[in-house]
């Protein structure tokens, strides 16, 4: 199951998401500057990360990315930064996976059937891990999202009512991923 494991204890880097950067024009400025998308310290130690270069992620169907990555001399641990337009663990950017899961199902995609289908079964899979993370930040608009759709509901069920609170699914999912590194909601 996705939603109950955050990062082993022993995990050193992983991955951070710059939830400001929201297209590839900003994206594309930060990248010059590895001062602008530089996470504060080190997650297992605390030491300031130095830049380590970049990767290249490839979205399907759309344009090679490049990702900044950050080392931390300390503990050897790599960070990589995701502009939030890219979904953490997914091959695809959150435009896409917003387009299939909000539509119905038979409606025309470039998404492969499978993987339509595999999104829409993790959407019917119990919230409880996440909305227990978002009832422990005691915002009132997160708090009321939680009461009204009970820690019964399925993922599908919070991420239909959250737009209400922020938005989108990507920004649900980078709100978890910034309380609780590592737990998913896709």
């Amino acid at each position: 199951m996705y939603l109950d494991r955050g990062y082993p204890s022993s995990v050193k880097g992983g991955t951070a998401i710059a939830s400001d950067v929201d297209d590839r024009g900003e994206h594309g400025r930060r990248l010059a500057d590895p001062e602008t998308y530089r996470p504060p310290a080190c997650r297992a130690c605390g030491r300031k990360l130095h830049a380590h270069g970049t990767r290249e992620r490839r979205p399907v169907g759309e344009t090679p990315i490049e990702i900044r990555r950050y080392r931390c001399r300390g503990c050897g641990g790599v960070v990589q930064v995701l502009p939030a337009f890219l979904a953490r663990h997914l091959w695809r950017t959150w435009r896409a996976i917003e387009e299939v899961t909000t539509r119905p199902p038979e409606a025309p995609s470039v998404v492969p059937a499978r993987t339509r289908r595999r999104w829409r079964e993790r959407l019917r899979e119990p919230a409880r891990p996440v909305l227990h993370v978002l009832s422990a930040l005691r915002r009132p608009a997160l708090s009321s999202v939680v009461a009204r759709i009970g820690l019964d509901a399925t993922r599908g069920e919070l991420a239909s009512a959250f737009p209400t609170v922020a938005g989108t699914l990507a920004a649900l999912t980078i709100l978890v991923n910034h309380v609780v590194p590592g737990l998913r909601m896709m």
